[in-house]
């Protein structure tokens, strides 16, 4: 969705759809777009457990599995959001549930209700009548889906867009979200005790429910499920500038990327003072955002 089709769609709409919404009670200038992730860890940003650097986010649906691949830094008290690499799969749980119904006589529409959360792994091994053991073997085709999926991105971003990062060597921070974000077979992933993610080191992380919220009832493990409503309650011109994964540039070989072997971090000149820093991290030398567009 872009700028120009919501003010068409406005345009096109009927007198009836305007009724009670006036085009002076709601121009087209008053919607902004920015990514639904920003909006997810803007309680994030906002909390003490903010850390800079690298993050991944994976929002996990009952159609599609969201993951993106962004920077947290500061700039002269602006937030900064690089998006280096993102990408939308088919992999969400109706998907897993397809996968593991297929080809065993359980109807999906009548034994597993759509808006349900999917079965933990014994439940659902116990539906189809098998054991544990077997469910996870048949699974491994659909895990290693997800996997390379996200594992490309992290693969990508290491070689060709943020090879500095200090996250490398310290753990990629990960939040999980979304529906599908408690279905075990997703955790199990994600979220795994050996800090490891296809190769990657990682740090599973919560997104915090802000002390600042009044929801009554709601659980610190529910957040996430809000979290993209709170994110939206704030002002855009709040939120922070986001840079477009386009407007992110390769890092050329010279600069430290993964064609030019023995490069380190002290061959690349901060924007900043030019001193020796890195790329699209803090500088060793002034502290500075050391982000270069």
């Amino acid at each position: 969705m872009s700028e120009q089709s919501i003010k068409e769609a406005w345009q096109k709409s009927s007198t009836q759809e305007k009724l009670g919404a006036s085009e002076r009670d709601l121009h087209w200038e008053a919607v902004s777009l920015f990514p639904e992730f920003v909006a997810q860890v803007t309680g994030y940003v906002r909390s003490p457990l903010r850390q800079s650097d690298l993050h991944l986010l994976v929002d996990v649906g009952a159609g599609t599995l969201d993951a993106t691949i962004f920077n947290v830094h500061e700039v002269e008290g602006e937030d900064k959001f690089p998006i280096f690499a993102k990408a939308v799969e088919r992999l969400g749980t109706r998907f897993l549930v397809r996968s593991r119904i297929e080809g065993r006589g359980l109807k999906e529409e009548k034994e597993l209700a759509p808006f349900s959360p999917v079965p933990n792994k014994t439940e659902f091994a116990s539906l189809l009548g098998i054991d544990v053991a077997t469910l996870q073997r048949n699974d491994s085709s659909f895990m290693q889906r997800v996997i390379k999926a996200v594992g490309s991105l992290l693969r990508y971003t290491k070689s060709r867009r943020y090879p500095l990062s200090r996250r490398w060597e310290d753990g990629v921070p990960v939040f999980l979200c979304g529906g599908g974000a408690g279905c075990d077979f997703y955790t199990e992933i994600f979220l795994s005790k050996n800090g490891e993610f296809s190769g990657f080191p990682v740090k599973p992380m919560k997104l915090p429910k802000p002390d600042q919220l009044e929801a009554n009832g709601l659980r610190e493990d529910d957040y996430d499920r809000v979290s993209v409503a709170y994110g939206l309650s704030f002002d855009p011109f709040d939120i922070g500038e986001i840079i477009k994964e386009d407007d992110v540039d390769d890092v050329a070989a010279e600069d430290g990327g993964s064609n030019s072997p023995g490069n380190t971090s002290n061959s690349v000149m901060c924007s900043r003072c030019r001193g020796t820093g890195g790329l699209h991290r803090t500088c060793d030398a002034c502290g500075g955002s050391g982000f270069m567009s």
